[in-house]
């Protein structure tokens, strides 16, 4: 939502500025009769088309309707330049249509043009109206003519501006030193040397001065239509129909603003912006863009006062002060009922803007998985027709409660007895160019670039009507995943791979068009991170560490176990930037570009892994686990054959020895003193103690005491008391939350 919101908005907002800083192209057409009365108007036409050729630099046309067909003809006229003008290619264009000769009223109210004071030939301007629909851009119409305002009738391109010698029922100077147009060219040539450019408002306000210096008989009208602002006009490039840059297209000055709005973002506000930047916008502004649009504090307060449950509020009150927070909060009094303690908004200090957002996005982050936990977990409030509701909830679906609620309740489902029939893979041909990098491979599927995590079958494996329902049993819980807080990445499907033994589960690669043309995988392990990233800031490991520990949280709130947390099932995307660019490079021996230097995004982790991973509910496989790669993320009762059943306490185990590699950016085989990766070790709980002693020593000294302590907390026994409360699974949750997720913030608010 926020990023549609984002498009929404930069897209308006590029319009307006682009407006802002002059138009592509200015056409001026000069309208009169060939066969008027007034043999002044032929020498003001002239002193107009001076004007806009010689001091503005506008393409000019002369124009003289003819007595046969003159709406036709006139016509015909408009509709040729607005062709010319679209052929060019010009999208933000300005037409001033200049009309002098006589004008009249017809009895129904439309405007007549006439070459005569009396007579024909004439026109119904009405009927050549509609021409101007077809001009991309403004128009500004300049009317010396009797009854002059009487020409609009509604039709309005993107600005309509009417500068008009009189009203609807006034007549007008002729030709000469005291008409309308001799003072109107008098006045724009004046503003023009004075000020570079002016307005048409402008222009019209000193009209209206001479006026009351009885210089004219009538009172210039102004009329705008269909825009905020008036028309500006000033010069364009010499020699050229561009407009003139006021300096170089680079900035000489970037200023950030954060806006904070007390209503809802919805399309009313979106355009009271719009409108606001467009009236007020200066004229030095070169670009506006929106770089976040943040609206998780309006949507969580929307649920909250939405659901106006007293006890649910007051027990995600207490979980927050219980885990240290502030009593200073940023969640609206209004939310809570009176017998609450009320709870205020902190004074942010407008200099801290970034600070302020990264403490709002931490705030609603502890927020929303206090309301997981207690109402996913807690036996106090989860039930499955609670579940069934807050599924349904339309203010839940924006926050990600809502999906939460169904994958809880699909976990659940998925535990017993499920028709797996209705799911099938995709037709293997609908995966074309597949390229095997490791352990994963990438293919292309219709327009996407997918990534392909395996799941072998058969040649000494498990046999493939076992493997087929795990994997139909884990489609059917990625298929119902889109929200970002679980770190995966868009699930489509998975195929069969007979000649490979295999099961492919499709996950497109966020951002990416298809284009396999080179030798290098749009991605990067974690664990190929350590070797290939040399450097990377504590910031950068700091947030990959919480990222990654709020995504187990958020699968553990819903009943689903990863059960292969590693640093290879850890995937951060090439930039889709760099990918575009490289195209179809020569590939160096190595096959990487000759070259070039991958860059990843690292702010954002994405799960995989999912061979092995199942719903919580489930019973354990009680797989062996005797690979010495494996073994190190291994909590040691689930070694060799396993005396636990897998549960959220193995999980964060893992969790807890990939936090530690990041944390001193290497991989967990690094740490064992030998060097040999553990692989001649045979005591579980040496491993385990050796890993303690690099997350009490190398890692305090790399990356602080809270990541430190957030790793101990994850491989020693200090959670293990709680995740025996078989009869309150929320107490896991909520200890991890304040011991693990909670440094780590805390952590990275430190920098």
């Amino acid at each position: 939502m926020e990023s549609d919101i984002s498009r929404q908005l930069n897209s308006s907002l590029s319009e307006i500025v682009a407006n802002n800083q002059g138009y592509s192209a200015a056409h001026a057409l000069l309208v009169s009769w060939a066969e008027a009365d007034d043999d002044g108007i032929a020498e003001e036409v002239k002193l107009v088309r001076s004007l806009f050729e010689q001091q503005f630099g506008f393409n000019v046309s002369e124009y003289l309707i003819p007595t046969e067909d003159p709406v036709l003809s006139l016509s015909e006229m408009l509709c040729g330049i607005c062709r010319s003008s679209r052929r060019e290619g010009n999208a933000n264009g300005l037409l001033i249509f200049y009309y002098a000769g006589h004008g009249d009223v017809h009895p129904d109210g439309k405007a007549i043009w006439a070459a005569k004071s009396r007579g024909e030939p004439t026109l119904i301007w009405n009927r050549v109206h509609p021409s101007l629909d077809h001009w991309k851009g403004d128009v500004l119409m300049i009317l010396d003519c009797c009854f002059a305002l009487t020409v609009f009738r509604g039709i309005t391109p993107e600005t309509f501006e009417i500068l008009a010698a009189c009203g609807v029922k006034e007549m007008t100077p002729r030709a000469g030193e005291r008409s309308f147009t001799t003072r109107f060219v008098k006045v724009l040539s004046s503003q023009l040397a004075a000020k570079g450019s002016t307005t048409i408002e402008d222009v019209w306000n000193a009209l209206i001065r001479l006026k009351g210096n009885d210089s004219v008989h009538q009172t210039p009208i102004r009329a705008l239509f269909g825009g905020k602002q008036s028309i500006e006009l000033k010069p364009l490039t010499p020699g050229s129909n561009a407009a003139l840059p006021l300096r170089d297209s680079r900035p000489l000055a970037l200023l950030a603003l954060t806006v904070s709005i007390s209503s809802p973002l919805d399309h009313v506000v979106m355009r009271r912006f719009q409108t606001w930047v467009r009236t007020h916008l200066p004229k030095d502004i070169s670009s506006i863009t929106v770089d976040q649009v943040f609206l998780q504090t309006e949507q969580i307060q929307a649920w909250m006062h939405e659901s106006r449950r007293a006890e649910l509020h007051a027990a995600i009150a207490r979980d927050l002060r219980t885990r240290g927070q502030k009593e200073s909060v940023l969640l609206q009094p209004s939310l809570f009922d009176a017998n609450l303690p009320k709870v205020k908004i902190d004074e942010l200090d407008p200099s801290m803007a970034k600070v302020a957002l990264a403490d709002l996005q931490e705030w609603n982050a502890q927020v929303y998985q206090a309301i997981l936990r207690n109402l996913l977990l807690s036996p106090s409030f989860f039930s499955s027709e609670t579940a069934q509701e807050l599924s349904q909830d339309p203010k839940a679906g924006p926050i990600g409660l809502a999906e939460s609620a169904k994958l809880r309740l699909l976990n659940e489902k998925l535990a017993g007895t499920f028709d797996y029939s209705t799911i099938s893979a995709l037709p293997f041909n609908s995966v074309t160019q597949i390229k095997d990098f490791r352990q994963y491979a990438v293919g292309k599927y219709r327009n996407d670039l997918v990534i392909l995590e395996s799941r072998l079958y058969g040649e000494g494996g498990q046999e493939k009507e076992t493997v087929v329902a795990q994997v139909k049993k884990l489609s059917r819980l990625l298929r119902e995943v889109s929200h970002p807080m679980f770190h995966i990445a868009p699930y489509v499907g998975y195929i069969d791979q007979p000649s490979r033994h295999r099961f492919g589960l499709l996950f497109t690669v966020p951002g990416h068009v298809a284009s396999i043309n080179n030798a290098k995988a749009p991605f990067i392990t974690l664990k190929d991170a350590y070797k290939n990233e040399k450097v990377m800031s504590l910031n950068v490991r700091a947030n990959i560490a919480l990222r990654l520990a709020r995504a187990l949280s958020s699968l553990h709130a819903v009943g689903w176990l990863h059960k292969s947390i590693r640093s290879e099932n850890i995937i951060f995307i090439q930039a889709q930037r760099q990918q575009e660019e490289e195209g179809t490079e020569d590939m160096g021996p190595s096959g990487r570009s000759a070259g070039a230097v991958p860059t990843f995004d690292f702010s954002r982790p994405h799960l995989f892994g999912f061979d092995i991973s199942r719903s919580g509910a489930d019973m354990s496989n009680a797989t062996r686990e005797f690979r010495p790669s494996n073994q190190p993320y291994t909590h040691p009762a689930r070694w060799g054959r396993p005396t636990e059943t897998f549960s959220m306490l193995h999980d964060a185990y893992a969790l807890g020895v990939v936090l530690l590699e990041v944390g001193c950016w290497r991989p967990a085989t690094h740490f064992d003193p030998s060097r040999k990766g553990f692989a001649d070790v045979n005591n579980e709980h040496s491993v385990r103690e050796r890993l303690v002693l690099a997350a009490d020593t190398e890692l305090r000294h790399r990356a602080g005491d809270r990541f430190s302590a957030a790793v101990q907390t994850c491989l020693t026994d200090e959670l293990e008391e709680v995740a025996k409360r078989v009869d309150d699974p929320s107490a896991f949750h909520r200890a991890f939350a304040a011991n693990v997720i909670d440094q780590l913030a805390r952590c990275l608010a430190s920098f």
